[in-house]
């Protein structure tokens, strides 16, 4: 999933964003956070237009830090 994110955001231009540390997480609400999170991405790479790319892309991760804000602690 990340790498896919880090493709998308290399076509686009766009510096690679820092990992996402899930391990503190519990671990199926962390997957599922981030199956939201390709999901999403993939939504970045139908657009042609490099500015909504972008826009959506940070989007993505602010949702899914949002997403991952609300699991539990492991």
């Amino acid at each position: 999933m990340m790498r896919v994110l880090v493709a998308l955001l290399f076509l686009f231009g766009c510096a690679a964003p820092a990992p996402l540390d899930v391990s503190s997480r519990e671990p199926t609400c962390a997957r599922r956070c981030l199956e939201v999170q390709s999901s999403c991405v993939s939504t970045a790479g139908i657009t042609g237009n490099r500015m909504v790319a972008g826009d959506v892309l940070r989007a993505c991760r602010e949702n899914v830090e949002q997403c991952l804000s609300t699991c539990p602690p492991r």
